[in-house]
């Protein structure tokens, strides 16, 4: 069902499953601006000072300081310090019963900053469609509740054991230019537990974002990029422009004006797309028949069982 009042497009998920890569591809779709992790803007944006995906420290950014301006006037250090100590109150796995039940302290607060932003965002870009990779299904349930059916979901599920490597290996942060830095690196175990709490809140928060809601694999992605995009927007709703070009296996990204994410954000050279199944031979057989024992529900549920 087509809804042309849907100009949000939230993509929910667990980390390292490829939304950096839909915000790159997004990026370069006509009528769309990929705004990245934006429940990050407060710490990592405006009160670390964090490289936005343009390359400069995100108080920096001509992009979002319009933005922040038109949506509330003036912003200054202790605003994004205050709203910030308000999205960490709301925004967290704890309170994912009481956001889905719409009973969640500071929540209405929450969500007319989240309002406001989103409105700025879309009259300072001139975008139809605001793609917003968060992840985080609370900041979900907050970008429903702040905009109600104008926000359209995809779930972005990657095979647990890809994840589970992904999340072992060593990658520099570009965006803490101060310093030199590194991603987190995180056991199998750990991984496998969150990646399971994570899809299965993602999966009973579903009702609340129907009509509205697909779910996308990362391998299909990476295995064909334009059909598998194309075929997210019309199960969401969202319609593409008759003329518009839909990036697929290879493409020359833009600026984009991102919160937070993969070092591919930063690419400027061509993207060029292909799954990464590295972790099959990579990854340690002990860890990899861990993760699968603790995480086989969801990977029976998503196809990926005797998919080798």
């Amino acid at each position: 069902m087509e809804r042309s009042a849907a100009d949000v497009l939230f993509i929910a998920g667990f980390g390292r499953s490829g939304s950096t890569l839909l915000d790159r591809i997004f990026g370069r779709i006509e009528g769309f601006v990929s705004v990245g992790e934006i429940r990050q803007l407060w710490r990592r944006g405006l009160m670390e000072g964090q490289l936005c995906g343009c390359g400069e420290p995100v108080p920096e950014c001509g992009f979002w300081r319009e933005v922040l301006e038109d949506a509330f006037r003036r912003f200054t250090p202790d605003d994004a310090r205050r709203v910030f100590s308000i999205a960490h109150r709301v925004d967290r796995v704890r309170t994912f019963r009481a956001l889905y039940r719409d009973r969640a302290d500071d929540g209405d607060e929450y969500a007319r900053i989240l309002a406001s932003l989103f409105r700025s965002v879309r009259r300072v870009s001139g975008a139809r469609v605001i793609v917003d990779t968060s992840k985080s299904i609370t900041h979900g349930l907050l970008l429903r509740k702040a905009l109600g059916d104008r926000v359209s979901t995809v779930h972005l599920v990657r095979d647990s054991r890809a994840v589970a490597f992904s999340w072992m290996r060593r990658r520099r942060r570009p965006e803490i230019h101060w310093k030199r830095a590194e991603m987190p690196t995180f056991g199998a175990l750990r991984t496998s537990l969150d990646w399971m709490l994570v899809n299965t809140l993602i999966g009973r928060a579903r009702r609340r974002f129907d009509p509205g809601m697909t779910r996308i694999r990362y391998e299909d992605l990476a295995a064909s990029p334009r059909e598998t995009v194309i075929g997210m927007l019309a199960d969401v709703g969202i319609p593409l422009p008759n003329d518009a070009e839909v990036p697929d296996r290879s493409f020359t990204p833009g600026i984009d004006h991102t919160v937070s994410g993969n070092p591919l954000r930063f690419q400027s050279a061509t993207v060029e797309i292909r799954p990464d199944l590295e972790w099959q031979s990579a990854l340690p057989a002990g860890k990899r028949r861990l993760t699968t024992a603790l995480t086989w529900p969801l990977l029976l549920r998503y196809g990926y069982l005797g998919r080798e």
